[in-house]
């Protein structure tokens, strides 16, 4: 059977191709207007006229885009934007600015009739902002760009739904620093129906662009607190500009009157300090202080990198020692799997195999199939009863699927098991199974079917 390309379609005449194609379109609206971009794609006026309409169509639309239809309106935005991008950003850019800013300005008529619980379309509209940006480039670069900066004011000042929070950022390379501060003082004398927060932000945003870590600073000072996140932002932006002595002092004046919250973001900003001022002590502080916080293995193994391999032995079992006496049995198992330490693995699993929570499929899966693997079929079995015995007892039918092939697991590894140690049986096993979810018709039609 030949395969729909270029090259099959090549050896098709030309006339039917275009019989086909034109009939298509008839049948197909979106095909049609496809076909008339492409067409017209040498006249520039025709092409936005075409996708101007297009727009306003959708502006002016009161259908309501449920859920369901906000993924394909997503697309069909997308594709306006796609088509301004392809037929217009290189041959006429002013009339490509003019239609992707009318995109972006016609949000909140959207918004106002569509259920975007799935950000779908909003990250379409943020995009658009890109898009408008590169626009912008080719339509104001090596031109005054008072209009520009007009444009960006009134775009960041009628915001009501967060789409374009974020316009000031995109243009901090392409503004001056006069042109910033005209931005700036265009914003500050209309700033009446602005947040504070609203208004900060904007200076934020005019801050970064000029590269002026003080100035950041000063902004954030105005406010009665700063937050922890915002510590952290300044604190970067010294880094980046490698004052770290300055970025240290904000650090542990945050963590001071922050402590525990954003912790380990404060902890690793301490490593990436001590690292940068070649301080390995102080930084392998840190590093063993991140994984105590959250025993995870990824954190140790980074910890030990950075030790003299005479230090790395007594601090690994240290280590492994805390993840073996952690309250979280699951965790500790994850963490055993990690780190290949499979006899401390398939000794948790034996012990404690009646308190592993089963519901926890993401992290069980690949443990048990990792025990199989290494040929552990009695704790291998063990996990996948666990697996089994959750998703059944929960009801729930979309899960049986899962269940049931983790059922034909769990007797395809009890076959290979030789001595039970003194626990149930596969067959004792499949024996109370079948008592107690009898009735579950549906659990055993899948069973059937993963059995196969």
């Amino acid at each position: 059977m030949k395969s729909v390309s270029r090259k099959s379609l090549k050896k098709i005449h030309h006339d039917i191709l275009i019989d086909f194609v034109l009939d298509q379109a008839e049948k197909s609206e979106d095909l049609y207007e496809n076909l008339l971009l492409l067409v017209n794609s040498d006249a520039p006026d025709t092409v936005y006229k075409q996708l101007n309409t297009k727009i306003n169509s959708i502006k002016r639309s009161q259908a309501f885009v449920n859920y369901g239809y906000s993924f394909r309106f997503a697309d069909e935005l997308q594709s306006v934007l796609d088509a301004i991008n392809q037929q217009l950003l290189k041959s006429a850019p002013d009339l490509a600015e003019k239609l992707i800013l009318k995109i972006i300005k016609i949000h909140p008529a959207v918004f106002e009739r569509a259920d975007d619980s799935s950000g779908s379309i909003g990250d379409v509209f943020r995009y658009a902002i890109e898009a408008w940006k590169e626009a912008c480039i080719k339509c104001y670069d090596g031109k005054d760009k008072t209009a520009l900066i007009e444009k960006i004011a009134n775009l960041y000042l009628d915001d009501d739904y967060g789409i374009t929070d974020d316009v000031i950022k995109p243009f901090g390379d392409f503004l001056s620093e006069d042109e910033l501060e005209q931005l700036k003082k265009l914003i500050t004398e209309n700033k009446k129906g602005l947040s504070e927060h609203m208004f900060k932000h904007a200076l934020l945003q005019i801050s970064d662009a000029k590269g002026s870590v003080d100035d950041y600073i000063g902004i954030l000072e105005t406010s009665e607190k700063i937050n922890a996140s915002e510590v952290l932002n300044i604190v970067d932006r010294l880094i980046q500009k490698d004052r770290l002595q300055e970025a240290l002092g904000w650090l542990e004046k945050g963590q001071a009157n922050y402590s525990g919250y954003m912790e380990n973001d404060f902890i690793e900003k301490f490593i990436v300090i001590y690292d940068a001022l070649k301080n390995q002590d102080k930084a392998n502080h840190y590093r063993w202080v991140s994984f105590e916080k959250t025993l995870c293995t990824k954190k140790l193994q980074r910890y030990l990198s950075c030790l003299p391999d005479s230090q790395k032995e007594k601090a690994y079992q240290k280590g492994l020692a805390m993840i073996m006496a952690q309250s979280s049995m699951n965790c500790t198992m994850e963490a055993l799997c990690d780190l290949d330490e499979i006899d401390h693995l398939v000794d948790v699993v034996m012990k404690n195999h009646a308190k592993i929570d089963g519901g926890s499929y993401y992290s069980l899966g690949p443990i048990a199939k990792k025990l199989a693997q290494l040929n552990k079929p009695l704790p291998a079995t063990l996990i996948y009863r666990r697996l089994v015995d959750d998703n059944v007892k929960r009801a729930i039918s979309k899960y049986y699927p899962y269940a049931a092939r983790d059922l034909v697991l769990t007797e395809k590894e009890s076959k290979k098991v030789g001595d039970w140690e003194g626990i149930q049986s596969q067959s004792e096993y499949m024996q109370h199974f079948q008592e107690k979810h009898a009735r579950k018709t549906s659990f055993w039609r899948e069973y059937q079917k993963a059995s196969k």
